[in-house]
């Protein structure tokens, strides 16, 4: 395995000029009359060439995909589509109304603090819930001299 992987090696630094020129002859010479050498040289140039094809392709692709990402969210194209250039105003029609609206919302809220919280009730109210509140009191107040009494009554009736 190993004389596979140098010999491999061997035939890449060739190709790519590696080789020093007595090396270089040994290489030429020994390509000329292995037969199965000469086809395992082909063999790695095409590997070798087809490797930078795919390079060269994905370097392409990515250089095309960043274009047009970029041609995508340039003003220019979007000024220059009529499509584009509608969908944009509206979206920028409706961002403004949806602020529009909660700076009203909000100016509202700010004018009127009393909406979010309980009304206060009105001084008649007041003095009317104050009003039946002593009544309930005296009325409590009286049933509980009443039972006092009573208590003492009896109390005083038993001794």
């Amino acid at each position: 395995m190993e004389k596979i992987l140098h010999e491999i090696q061997y035939i890449e630094d060739y190709l790519l000029g590696k080789l020093d020129d007595a090396e270089k002859v040994k290489f030429e010479k020994r390509l000329k009359t292995d037969a199965d050498f000469a086809k395992k040289v082909k063999h790695q140039a095409l590997i070798m060439k087809r490797v930078r094809q795919i390079a060269i392709k994905k370097s392409i692709s990515r250089a095309h995909n960043n274009y047009l990402r970029k041609q995508r969210f340039s003003f220019h194209n979007i000024v220059k589509n009529p499509k584009n250039a509608f969908l944009t105003f509206l979206g920028i029609l409706l961002i403004g109304f949806l602020v529009w609206e909660a700076e009203t919302e909000n100016r509202s809220k700010r004018q009127n603090p009393m909406e979010e919280t309980e009304q206060v009730e009105s001084v008649e109210e007041i003095q009317k819930n104050s009003t039946d509140t002593l009544k309930i009191n005296d009325s409590i107040s009286k049933d509980t001299k009443e039972e006092t009494d009573s208590i003492i009554f009896y109390k005083n009736k038993s001794q």
